[in-house]
């Protein structure tokens, strides 16, 4: 096969870099190193004034279409759009695999790649939106769309076996749906002792001696925050000895810093806002903390087990398959009170979270490879 007369058009609603992002800028960098040409479209950024997606994308050589219109929320007008827009786009650029992102730009694209008849289409869902906590008609309606997405593309991805059991009784969507887990090698991490200097740096005070508890997430609904802080709160009535750090911005950032406030936790509980190196600090971290609403299959969560970090997570999503058999903590959504005393026990037992740790690295080594996930998708690219 000539794999330089083929090309594959990604396309993903936001710039910002979460998970989503990180998936395509990984299957654009292996797609572009097997000799495809490749091109990225996305909508704009919506918190944080930073490239570091196109950054990324550049260095893999793939050349970049920023949709003026496309960003995250509805809006009839700009969304109508931006559906022509992506039919334009779609004629002009006449990609052999067009490769879509994210709801939004799921459902939009689809239809528009369907009217110009591009070859192949091909959807990932990095979490059903009708999963999301939202009224029963929202829920519905956005339930119809995702349907929709899902018979206008050619083959569907989902990155959880809890979404391929939900979509697998879908009226005419059956066979066109894959479960590909995300993927992750071996990252480049600070030391422990590198981490925390440049954490203590910036919070101004000394990590010795203390339980560090940390996350990487937006701020938004989904991520479940706001519900976490009463957490925290209880958890320093009995364990004042802890500092939790959190990487990431998002439309709750003042919220949050009033509800820190409020709770009287601003001693204890430090936002840092959007960092490009967030993951590299990993290894400051004792605990890592996901308390989402809901979720897919998050990166975060296996960039922490690549570090052998103790894991307590929310039952939701593909986040257990990820810490099942040992290899992690669950709880189920909004409990507080069981939330607080599994982190109270992995506070004060550095030997139960050295053997979570251990047992999720070598789990995450062996099962979430960013070599699995590229062969399973390239077959879908090239496939039936």
């Amino acid at each position: 096969m000539n794999t330089e007369k083929k090309k594959i058009l990604y396309v993903i609603t936001k710039s910002d870099f979460g998970g989503a992002q990180k998936y395509v800028a990984d299957l654009a960098s292996i797609s572009a190193k097997e000799g495809y040409e490749i091109i990225v479209a996305h909508g704009k950024n919506n918190f944080v004034n930073s490239s570091m997606f196109d950054h990324i994308l550049q260095e893999v050589g793939a050349r970049i279409i920023h949709i003026t219109n496309l960003n995250r929320d509805v809006h009839l007008f700009s969304d109508i759009k931006v559906f022509f827009e992506l039919i334009r786009l779609f004629r002009t650029e006449a990609p052999n695999i067009v490769h879509l992102n994210s709801s939004k730009i799921g459902a939009l694209g689809a239809l528009a790649a369907r009217i110009v008849g591009c070859p192949r289409i091909i959807y990932t869902t990095h979490g059903l939106p009708h999963m999301e906590p939202r009224p029963l008609w929202q829920r519905t309606m956005i339930k119809c769309i995702t349907w929709l997405t899902f018979l206008f593309s050619h083959k569907v991805i989902v990155v959880s076996d809890k979404e391929l059991q939900e979509v697998s009784r879908w009226f005419g969507v059956k066979n066109k749906v894959i479960r590909i887990y995300n993927g992750v090698d071996a990252v480049e991490y600070f030391s422990q002792e590198e981490a925390r200097k440049i954490i203590s740096s910036r919070i101004g005070i000394p990590l010795e001696n203390t339980c560090v508890i940390g996350s990487i997430a937006e701020l938004t609904k989904n991520k479940g925050l706001t519900e976490f802080l009463p957490v925290l709160s209880q958890l320093k009535k009995h364990n004042p000895n802890f500092i939790y750090i959190h990487f990431g911005d998002g439309e709750l950032q003042e919220k949050l810093d009033k509800e820190t406030h409020r709770l009287n936790l601003q001693d204890s509980v430090y936002w840092l806002g959007f960092d490009e190196n967030a993951s590299k600090y990993l290894k400051a971290f004792d605990i890592f903390t996901l308390p989402s609403l809901k979720e897919g299959l998050p990166y975060t969560l296996l960039e922490a087990g690549s570090v052998g970090l103790a894991v307590v997570a929310s039952e939701v999503g593909g986040i257990p398959e990820i810490l099942g058999e040992d290899r992690g903590v669950l709880t189920p959504v909004n409990n507080e009170e069981l939330f607080v005393s599994e982190l109270e026990i992995l506070v004060t037992d550095s030997e139960k979270r050295r053997e979570l740790g251990s047992n999720l690295k070598q789990y995450v080594a062996s099962t979430f490879t960013k070599t699995a996930m590229f062969q399973k998708t390239k077959e879908l690219y090239f496939g039936n």
